[in-house]
């Protein structure tokens, strides 16, 4: 039936007059919209909504992250964006990444449905509770992104939008979150370079080689991890407070680093500022980055 409609261009009902004009392969992973339940609003941005919301399959109920698509969702590059997420995703299995369950891609709106942790985001935890955490559960944090960020390394994944919003925390464990910006590369050392149309990047977190030529590397990820250190070590501030984003991009261009925050240990005051190296060979890698947090974590065991 999909392979008639696709070749003869015949409307798919007489009422509808509405046309096959391509078909996107069905993924093991695929849900129904109508096995999915969503209501309370977890969060927010420019491109989707994220919902506390239910899965029903098989009889069983699971609650779940609901990320729900804005605007229209059909067109095949968009569809395709968003199963390249999906598919990211579906392979990564780590205790400090997001699960996917499924995605729902039958009809509007495109739906991930996503592991639900019942603590929300880090930057919102650091802004409501940040004050009363210890400097070794802060630390922890950081341990928990960089095991988290070197296992995407390893896998050929650049997540490209490293920050405390796109971590997501459930007892104190905390797992890297939202792929939308994130692309596959086949070694280590290998380069990509953004799109001109790729719009609404964050560049308070952005490397200095991506803001002055759009390349992103593994050693840029790094650099987004060196500012998410300064969010967690300032209770979820925000990055270049006080600077509008021109002043952030002049400024970081001409070799401008946000000062670690006093609160910060020495130790990781250090491998923050190797973080923000301007080559990107001179940072270090995500694994000797974990292997370091380590260390400074057991300074702090007591």
């Amino acid at each position: 039936m999909e392979r008639y409609h696709l070749t003869t261009k015949d409307p798919i009902t007489d009422q509808s007059g509405a046309v096959l004009l391509y078909a996107v392969p069905r993924q093991s992973w695929e849900v129904k919209h109508e096995q999915i339940e969503y209501d309370e609003l977890l969060g927010e941005g420019a491109m989707s909504a994220v919902y506390r919301g239910t899965f029903r399959d098989d009889g069983r109920e699971k609650e779940v992250a609901v990320k729900v698509h804005k605007g229209r969702s059909s067109g095949r590059e968009t569809v395709e964006e968003i199963c390249r997420e999906a598919r990211i995703i579906r392979r990564l299995e780590h205790p400090n990444v997001i699960r996917l369950y499924g995605i729902a891609i039958s009809k509007e709106p495109v739906i991930l449905l996503m592991e639900l942790l019942k603590d929300g985001s880090l930057d919102a935890l650091l802004v409501t509770k940040g004050s009363t955490l210890s400097i070794r559960e802060k630390l922890y944090f950081c341990l928990d992104i960089a095991s988290g960020l070197e296992f995407l390394h390893h896998n050929g994944v650049i997540h490209r939008d490293i920050s405390a919003r796109n971590c997501l925390v459930e007892d104190m464990c905390v797992k890297i979150s939202d792929f939308h910006l994130s692309r596959e590369i086949r070694k280590q050392n290998e380069k990509y370079r953004m799109k001109r149309s790729e719009q609404n990047l964050p560049i308070r977190w952005l490397a200095p080689e991506t803001i002055k030529s759009a390349i992103y590397t593994t050693k840029s990820d790094v650099f987004s991890y060196g500012v998410l250190l300064w969010e967690v070590f300032t209770n979820g501030a925000e990055p270049y407070c006080g600077m509008t984003v021109a002043e952030v991009i002049i400024n970081v261009k001409e070799g401008y680093r946000i000062p670690s925050p006093d609160a910060m240990p020495r130790r990781l005051q250090a491998l923050q500022r190797n973080c923000f190296q301007t080559e990107p060979s001179k940072r270090w890698s995500m694994t000797q980055i974990r292997q370091k947090v380590e260390m400074i974590c057991l300074e702090f065991q007591n």
